[in-house]
């Protein structure tokens, strides 16, 4: 087993030629890329169905009804929540329509799961003509590097595109700042998701764990004397 576009006589791919097990290492992942574009191509045909009209309503034909008919088979079939399917649904119809050239090698087993799938989720917010540009590029890549070669090279890429355009001010990291008090769940347990650039977020927890400790250095000292608790 060869690997695709190998060189014979780089000396990365030396212990792959010659070692039995790495080889079938190597093709399990190449049969498992295979298998991702198959499933990719299976559920891109129901993007179809999840498009409908923004003043459709029950009981129109294409409508809400059949919208969610179809959603929730695919949730069954997934074994999912129908959002999480209909995000599946939207990336497979992304993979082979917005990215072809890169699904092309992935179908041929070339193009690594989590290198694609990281490609995707990297360009969710792309255009459709960024989309294409970055397919373009990437399809063309040498892919006998490293993973750590392969995600700077990416973002080096996409940092290129967001700086030749105007990115909307709610996909920038500013005005992405926001914070969420989510449900309270069943046992009584609530969750404050405080979302914003790392190094404020970073700085917040080490503030909050700070304090933290000091409540309980504090609380530890005054239980030792059998003072009240503050």
């Amino acid at each position: 087993v060869v690997p695709p576009g190998g060189d014979l006589e780089d000396p990365f791919l030396g212990d792959l030629l010659t070692d039995p097990g790495l080889q079938e290492i190597w093709a399990e992942g190449s049969a498992e890329s295979r298998r991702l574009a198959a499933h990719f191509e299976r559920l891109a045909v129901f993007w179809g169905e999840m498009v409908i009209p923004e003043d459709a309503s029950p009981g129109d034909p294409g409508g809400l009804d059949e919208y969610e008919a179809e959603t929730l088979a695919v949730a069954l079939a997934l074994r999912c929540t129908r959002a999480v399917a209909f995000h599946r649904i939207n990336d497979a119809h992304r993979a082979t329509t917005g990215l072809p050239q890169c699904f092309a090698r992935l179908a041929a087993g070339e193009f690594p799961v989590e290198w694609f799938t990281r490609l995707l989720r990297r360009t969710r917010l792309l255009s459709a003509t960024d989309l294409a540009a970055v397919d373009a590029q990437v399809a063309a890549w040498s892919l006998d590097v490293t993973v750590e070669q392969y995600r700077r090279k990416l973002s080096h890429a996409l940092a290129r595109i967001e700086a030749a355009r105007e990115i909307p001010a709610q996909h920038t990291a500013e005005g992405r700042r926001r914070v969420d008090l989510l449900p309270v769940g069943e046992d009584g347990i609530g969750c404050l998701q405080v979302t914003g650039p790392i190094p404020e977020i970073l700085d917040l927890a080490q503030r909050l764990d700070a304090a933290a400790r000091a409540v309980q250095d504090t609380q530890r000292r005054a239980l030792e004397a059998g003072e009240p608790l503050p």
